[in-house]
């Protein structure tokens, strides 16, 4: 998998680095307008940065606690505001190893071990790391030992804010210390928006069955996946209502406040979810319903900058 740089305003892309035969690109990450990074490579691969003006690159001292070759990463994030990264990673143990550092200083901030790591087949219970738009706090989401989800909040000094809670998918809502997740307390899935300064939680009446949520820029709605019905669910918080819009879909990525980039999909003979991205992506405007083919191939991994 080659690494893409899309132009929203030209509707132009091009190609910002190649991969090989055995390698790809994953998980890229505007750090600003002008800087991507990504993971190249497999679980046990390398964090590089791209200038997308010159195009130089450089990787990314990750101070994984263990050897490289040895070590699962898992999943990383870094806060733009702050240039702080973090990464979740495995050597072999039962738990994770979440490493704060900062790239700026190459220091590292705060080392914990949380959640549990089964070392065994079975699915892959979701795993992330999301940062408050101001680089404050860290949602940190990992495996835990009765095949639920644990979910912490952590400060950029180490200290545990919230957590553990029972759920996943933490969502940061615009600038706020709020975000978005899948609360499991009350023995069901359900959506909830948790304040972190007060601890107040708020239910989120949307249908059951949506996944991956993808927030608008100023936090005022969010897009699901219908994976039953393989098209994307808008809800909007104001209103407090939810919008399917047409076609079949996945994998929404907001442009703007408005428009919403989305790949179209096919049903696959494949594991959840049974379907995959094919063609060009459409841009759809929530409010007017206006709708532009793109330039842009359908893709389940991308990052925006606003």
């Amino acid at each position: 998998m080659s690494l893409w740089l899309y132009d929203v305003a030209a509707n132009m892309r091009h190609e910002l680095a190649r991969a090989g035969s055995t390698c790809g690109f994953l998980w890229p990450q505007f750090i600003n307008a002008r800087t991507v990074v990504s993971l190249f490579g497999s679980g046990t691969g390398k964090l590089v940065s791209f200038d997308i003006v010159t195009g130089r690159s450089h990787f990314i001292n990750m101070h994984l606690p263990g050897e490289p070759q040895n070590t699962w990463l898992a999943a990383y994030a870094i806060a733009s505001s702050t240039s702080t990264l973090a990464v979740l990673s495995n050597q072999g143990s039962n738990s994770f190893d979440l490493v704060v550092s900062s790239i700026a200083s190459n220091r590292v901030l705060f080392k914990k071990e949380l959640g549990f790591v089964c070392q065994c087949d079975g699915g892959p219970a979701p795993i992330e790391l999301r940062w408050s738009r101001d680089g404050m706090l860290l949602a940190v989401d990992v495996a835990g030992q009765d095949a639920s989800n644990l979910l912490y909040v952590y400060d950029r000094a180490g200290k545990r804010v919230r957590g553990p809670l029972n759920g996943n998918a933490p969502r940061w809502l615009g600038t706020s210390h709020s975000f978005l997740y899948q609360d499991y307390a009350r023995g069901r899935l359900e959506w909830t928006k948790l304040d972190v300064t007060t601890g107040r939680s708020t239910p989120i009446p949307t249908q059951s069955g949506l996944t991956l949520p993808v927030l608008t820029p100023d936090g005022s709605r969010v897009a699901f996946n219908d994976d039953a019905a393989m098209h994307v669910v808008v809800y909007d918080f104001a209103t407090r209502t939810e919008t399917a819009l047409a076609g079949r879909h996945a994998y929404p990525l907001w442009l703007d406040n408005d428009r919403v980039m989305l790949p179209p999909v096919r049903r696959c003979d494949c594991e959840s979810p049974p379907y995959t991205p094919y063609g060009t992506a459409d841009s759809v405007s929530v409010l007017t319903g206006h709708t532009v083919r793109t330039a842009m191939p359908g893709t389940n991994d991308a990052d925006v900058w606003y």
